[in-house]
């Protein structure tokens, strides 16, 4: 099923939680889990959705549960783990 859903977020690049949960007929909660995965592996990031500026359209994909958005990053991420020296 994973291997679907990153074929899924590919293809779209960006997707909300809940177009993903809608799409797999999944709650939200296993769409973070799945996510949070992807996210460790340097596959996907988490995009905070952008708020609506007149809240009423009803066209956006990313508002109310599930108003996440992930984006598949084309080259995995990997962050440096490099010492800071705070002096």
């Amino acid at each position: 099923m994973l291997r679907e859903v990153k074929a899924y977020l590919r293809q779209r690049e960006q997707v909300s939680a809940r177009q993903i949960a809608d799409r797999f007929d999944v709650d939200v909660e296993t769409v973070e889990a799945w996510m949070a995965h992807l996210i460790r592996q340097g596959q996907v990031q988490k995009i905070e959705a952008p708020t609506c500026s007149t809240s009423g359209c009803g066209n956006c994909a990313a508002t109310g549960p599930g108003a996440v958005l992930y984006r598949w990053l084309p080259c995995r991420y990997r962050p440096l783990r490099v010492p800071v020296d705070s002096r």
